[in-house]
């Protein structure tokens, strides 16, 4: 399971880094930057892309949490149940963000719904 959120972990780098490049975000000594000079902390960039294609309110905490624990350790103290939900918590979440960013409308089928939940975007 470890992995499977290590490879989500680093899908939603990659979605984020095209996405502050796409914005001109400045990426300096190892961080994209404001306009400020400010540094982009992981969860508010991830809060700022979601957000631009109306994905906003998202806590995105859980996710984090479990993403620094794995990427600063190599393993997790996280139950497999929470880790189960928060990789389902992901797959829902990037699927529903690459079909916005697409300009799909209508109903898609949650992950974490074993494919027999729909949800309307």
């Amino acid at each position: 399971m470890e992995l499977k959120l290590a490879t989500m972990f680093i899908l939603l780098e990659n979605l984020k880094s095209s996405f502050a490049k796409e914005q001109g975000y400045a990426f300096r000594k190892g961080y994209y930057r404001k306009s400020s000079g400010d540094v982009w902390s992981f969860e508010a960039l991830l809060s700022e892309m979601f957000g631009r294609v109306g994905m906003s309110s998202l806590d995105l905490s859980a996710i984090v949490d479990l993403r620094n624990e794995i990427i600063h350790s190599g393993i997790s103290q996280t139950s497999f149940e929470h880790q189960f939900d928060i990789y389902e918590n992901c797959q829902d979440l990037i699927r529903e963000y690459l079909l916005r960013l697409l300009g799909y409308t209508g109903e898609f089928l949650l992950y974490s719904g074993s494919g027999m939940t729909p949800k309307r975007i």
